[in-house]
């Protein structure tokens, strides 16, 4: 590797955009096959709660990276290794924020081809960044990187 790609995992697809191309395919399949799982007031309940945790848990997440120093961006070159805030709870707070808030918003909108649909997006968002940008923290911070993988889950 050289250059920029040192400073990087070499994610290819940003994780929202999985994210959000998943759910859009949801939403056309919920137009084939449109299923119903809650009343009303259940869906905004917890729809709601999932949605508003996923914020908070992202917001915090950012606000560390951004006081860090380094890039949202997994292919924005990486210059500190966070651990603080969410991250002593989980590795990976941004792609949990961005799981809950697209279960939370299949709730909400009563989607439930959407929801379906989650756990292979999460699996895409493994495979194609959360594994990469391991092994590219790892090579990068070498045992302080092992050491929080240890202490910390991936997703909590």
């Amino acid at each position: 590797m050289t250059g920029r790609e040192n400073e990087t995992p070499g994610v290819p697809v940003p994780p929202p955009a999985i994210f959000g191309g998943a759910f859009i395919a949801g939403l056309a399949l919920d137009l084939i096959l449109p299923l119903r799982l809650a009343s009303r007031f259940e869906r905004l309940v917890v729809g709601g709660a999932l949605a508003a945790l996923g914020v908070t848990i992202g917001g915090a997440a950012a606000r560390d990276m951004r006081a860090s120093g380094t890039a949202l961006d997994p292919r924005k070159p990486t210059t500190a290794l966070v651990t603080s805030g969410p991250f002593r709870r989980t590795r990976n707070p941004l792609y949990l924020s961005m799981a809950l808030c697209y279960a939370g918003a299949a709730l909400l909108l009563n989607r439930i081809a959407a929801l379906f649909l989650l756990p292979f997006v999460v699996r895409a968002v493994e495979r194609s960044a959360i594994e990469r940008e391991e092994r590219f923290l790892e090579r990068k911070f070498g045992n302080a990187y092992r050491e929080y993988r240890k202490r910390v889950p991936r997703w909590f």
